[in-house]
């Protein structure tokens, strides 16, 4: 999705950092993009944007509190909401963008990751 698809608004609505004219998001990067009917996308968008932007740690918080809040806003319920707020916690260490990268936790973090994509697949 690109940012030039995104309607109106849902610029409006969302919260966090509004990503730049003509920013690409690959959507839910390890989820489907529709859940239970409702289009995450416009929610991916803005968080993929996020952890482009980057920072610490606190940022990446930020960034993952403001994709649960804009799941909840395209209208996911909250349960599920919730479910894909602690898979990105748990997973999108890996792909946000540190100033310094938090070192033991990172590194436990890609093992882990490792780990699950050479024996789950």
């Amino acid at each position: 999705m690109k940012t030039t698809d995104l309607l109106e608004y849902f610029c409006d609505k969302m919260v966090g950092p509004v990503p730049e004219n003509g920013f690409e998001s690959d959507g839910m990067t390890g989820c489907p993009d529709v859940i239970a009917g409702v289009d995450c996308r416009p929610a991916a968008l803005f968080h993929d944007y996020a952890y482009t932007i980057g920072g610490d740690e606190n940022d990446r918080w930020k960034a993952d509190r403001d994709f649960c809040v804009n799941l909840l806003l395209c209208g996911l319920p909250h349960a599920l909401a919730d479910v894909a707020y602690r898979r990105v916690r748990l997973w999108g260490i890996s792909h946000f963008r540190y100033d310094v990268p938090p070192r033991r936790l990172y590194r436990a973090c890609l093992y882990i990751r490792c780990f699950f994509t050479r024996y789950w697949i």
